[in-house]
C-alpha cells in the first residue's frame, strides 16, 4: 500500500515541479518542437516513484533492500522507452494533424505513463524479498495488461497500412508490448526461482 501511495504522490510531485518550472520560464533546451518537458515529467516521475518504493520497502521490511543490476536496468529501460514513446507520439500527431488532441490519439496517450508504472512495479518486484514479491507482481501484471490492451487498440491501424512517418511510433508501440512481456517474465522468474 505504501508503494502505491508513493507512486501516486510521485506523479503529482513530478507534475507540480515540471509545471512550476514551466510557469517560471525554466523549460530547458528545445529540440525542434519536441515536448522535452513531457520527457522530463516521465523521468522525474520514474525516479521519484522508485525512490518512494525504496522508502516503502525500508519501512515495511526494516532495512534497505538490495538493488542489483537487473533491478536498475529493467526500470531504466521502461522509463527510457516511455520517454521515447511520448516524444514520438507528440511528434507524430504534430506532423499528421498539426496539433495534439486526445480524440486523435485515444488511449495511446496513456501508454507512456503506464510504461513508467510498469517500470516502477518491475523495480518493486525485483527489490522485494522473494516472499513479498507477489503483491508488487500483481501491480506489474495489471500495468502490463493495460499496456497490452493499448497496443492491441493500435493494431487496427496496421490494416490500413503504416505510412513512412508512422514507422517510428509503430515500432515503439510494438516495443512497448515486448517490454511488458519481458517485465512480467522477469517478475515471474523472480517469484519462482529459489
Amino acid at each position: 500500500m505504501l508503494s502505491v501511495a508513493a507512486w501516486a504522490s510521485s506523479f503529482l510531485v513530478a507534475f507540480a515541479i515540471i509545471a512550476g518550472a514551466g510557469t517560471l520560464g525554466i523549460s530547458g533546451p528545445e529540440v525542434g518542437r519536441l515536448r522535452l518537458d513531457l520527457a522530463a515529467l516521465l523521468a522525474l516521475f520514474g525516479i521519484l516513484a522508485a525512490g518512494g518504493v525504496l522508502a516503502a520497502a525500508r519501512l515495511a521490511f526494516g532495512g534497505w533492500p538490495r538493488v542489483h543490476g537487473m533491478a536498475t536496468v529493467a526500470p531504466l529501460m521502461g522509463v527510457a522507452l516511455a520517454m521515447t514513446v511520448e516524444l514520438s507520439l507528440h511528434e507524430w500527431t504534430d506532423a499528421r494533424f498539426s496539433y495534439y488532441d486526445w480524440d486523435m490519439v485515444g488511449w495511446t496517450a496513456l501508454l507512456s505513463v503506464l510504461l513508467v508504472t510498469l517500470a516502477v512495479a518491475t523495480f518493486a518486484v525485483l527489490i522485494a524479498p522473494r516472499s513479498a514479491a507477489l503483491l508488487p507482481m500483481l501491480g506489474q501484471v495489471a500495468a502490463a495488461t493495460v499496456v497490452g490492451i493499448i497496443v492491441l487498440s493500435n493494431v487496427a491501424g496496421i490494416t490500413d497500412g503504416v505510412e513512412p512517418e508512422s514507422w517510428t511510433l509503430a515500432v515503439l508501440v510494438g516495443l512497448s508490448a515486448a517490454y511488458a512481456i519481458a517485465a512480467v517474465a522477469v517478475g515471474a522468474r523472480r517469484i519462482s526461482s529459489g
